[in-house]
């Protein structure tokens, strides 16, 4: 009798993948200190397709990013034990690090904050309240995927 057991050894379809489309799935970390902004973005995440982890301060984030290897980052700029100044700056000295993109979503909005977050190593800069549909659009073209909700219009 023939086993249905799926070695080890052979590519198995993601088993966390909400959706039937063929997208991949792909891991961010959400890192922000207001619960209810990371349940916000985890559920538009979530249903657009992506595998979601969070951190509530810098020092979490830093710790989930080492432990998850998200293929990006939603990082607040303004939060406890590390800002996300100093996490950006933190994790692009790491070269595995260095191309994984890392968007700022803060409230803070002046060209000198802008400024900042791009010489730290941000390779994104939203402020607060953002567009969730903007938000889906910008990390899917960071990723290089299309949402199963684009898929579905296309």
């Amino acid at each position: 009798m023939k086993s249905t057991h799926t070695p080890k050894s052979q590519p198995r379809q993601a088993l966390s993948q909400p959706t039937s489309h063929s997208v991949p799935v792909k891991k961010i970390l959400v890192a922000d200190d207001i619960a209810m902004n990371r349940e916000l973005m985890r559920d538009m995440l979530e249903s657009s397709g992506y595998l979601v982890t969070e951190a509530r301060d810098g020092g979490e984030a830093i710790r989930e990013a080492y432990e998850n290897k998200p293929d990006l980052i939603l990082l607040d700029i303004d939060m406890p034990v590390l800002n996300g100044f100093a996490v950006v700056r933190r994790l692009r000295q790491d070269q595995h690090f260095g191309e994984i993109p890392i968007i700022a979503i803060t409230g803070l909005s002046s060209r000198e904050d802008r400024e900042k977050a791009y010489d730290a190593g941000f390779n994104a800069f939203l402020r607060k309240p953002f567009n969730l549909s903007n938000l889906i659009d910008e990390i899917d073209c960071f990723l290089g995927v299309r949402s199963p909700r684009k898929a579905a219009h296309a």
